[in-house]
């Protein structure tokens, strides 16, 4: 799975897992079966999830916790999703967005793909 995760603790131990498909900007990836998409991308080292719409720079996350919304991804056609409170699931198509919550397509042809969001951003 990815390089970033921790596959065993010394006091955890192994927790039980279901690996699941999903996509990242069309990039077929694996993740744990309802951890949160933040924790997914990162441990395939994805930190940028979107990126200012003031100054364009990239954002990822920040908080871990909901609060600072920096880590909106666009999933499917739903803009503004925050991936730190978003649980990962087989199929999930996530998109990074740009800074007015537009999600940045990727290159691959996947149904419905081209679309525009549906939903309202968060500003």
């Amino acid at each position: 799975m990815g390089e970033f995760r921790i596959d065993s603790h010394p006091v955890f131990g192994m927790a039980p897992e279901k690996r699941v498909a999903f996509y990242f900007n069309g990039q077929r990836l694996e993740g744990i079966d309802g951890e949160p998409l933040g924790v997914s991308l990162m441990a395939h080292g994805i930190r940028i999830m979107r990126y200012d719409r003031i100054t364009g720079e990239p954002r990822g996350i920040f908080c871990g916790i909901g609060h600072c919304y920096e880590c909106r991804v666009t999933v499917g056609t739903t803009r503004d999703v925050r991936s730190c409170l978003t649980p990962t699931r087989e199929g999930i198509r996530v998109f990074t967005q740009d800074g007015w919550g537009q999600r940045i397509n990727d290159s691959s042809s996947h149904p419905g793909q081209d679309s525009e969001p549906d939903e309202p951003g968060i500003p």
